[in-house]
């Protein structure tokens, strides 16, 4: 005898035989009609995680302190030239770049 094992998932129905692992039956939902009207479908209202006022700040404290880092590597004396006082504090934050 063939054990078969039926999932019902809202309109979407899948019955799989166990002993082959073949999907024997697969449905699923009729499509949406065209075209979907997007304020018709029904969202949760959306909530900005951070306001305007502090992403204008942070961006201000991030530009100030990209400045500064540059005007540090651009004071360094050319005997001082190395990687460790150019190159890597331009890959660091905050200049670097993902």
């Amino acid at each position: 005898m063939q054990a078969a094992r039926t999932h019902v998932n809202s309109q979407h129905i899948c019955q799989t035989n166990l002993s082959t692992n073949y999907l024997h039956t697969l449905t699923f939902p009729p499509l949406l009609e065209f075209p979907v009207i997007m304020s018709e479908l029904p969202l949760p209202p959306f909530v900005w995680p951070t306001s305007a006022a502090e992403i204008e700040a942070s961006t201000a404290a991030v530009l100030q302190d990209a400045a500064a880092n540059l005007d540090a590597v651009a004071a360094v004396a050319e005997k001082d030239l190395s990687f460790a006082t150019v190159i890597e504090p331009l890959m660091l934050a905050p200049n670097y770049k993902t």
